[in-house]
């Protein structure tokens, strides 16, 4: 009925305006992302999923390619954990530049935020995507720092 309604390339009426052709026109599959140079993920999750022109990065730990743990200082925990995140972006088919939304998940974040702050501010440069801070009272492993994205994918659908 309502392929009659508006009319279909089927017959002959230009556009697929149906609600299918609509649903098939703007509906992309979810992608899952395995990026080479990060640890294999610790649980059931992605490291990152890419729909409709957007990747979704999972939360990134600082913990190394070869599975060993950063439990260092502040600020080299953030540097693990925003390069996985970079690693995974990048993976995804985005860049730095095209983060639109971080969100950080802090320890103790009077004392740690402008550690990290520090050592984001180096490592986005000029981009400065939206953040959320999340102040936690730990993280796994006794962690520090876990940070996430989510970033726009130039030339997908």
């Amino acid at each position: 009925m309502m392929d009659k309604l508006y009319g279909t390339k089927a017959d002959g009426g230009g556009m697929d305006t149906s609600w299918q052709g609509i649903f098939n026109r703007s509906h992309t599959a979810p992608v899952a992302i395995r990026a080479e140079g990060t640890a294999a993920p610790g649980g059931h999750y992605s490291q990152a999923v890419v729909h409709n022109g957007t990747a979704y990065v999972a939360g990134m730990l600082p913990i190394r390619a070869d599975g060993s743990k950063e439990l260092g200082s502040l600020e080299d925990q953030a540097a693990v954990a925003l390069n996985n995140l970079k690693t995974v972006v990048e993976a995804s088919g985005s860049s730095l530049e095209d983060v639109v939304h971080v969100r950080v998940y802090i320890v103790d974040v009077d004392t740690n935020w402008p550690k990290f702050n520090g050592v984001y501010g180096d490592f986005f440069g000029q981009a400065k995507p939206a953040r959320a801070v999340v102040p936690v009272p730990n993280l796994h492993y006794g962690f520090l720092v876990e940070v996430e994205c989510v970033a726009a994918v130039r030339g997908s659908a």
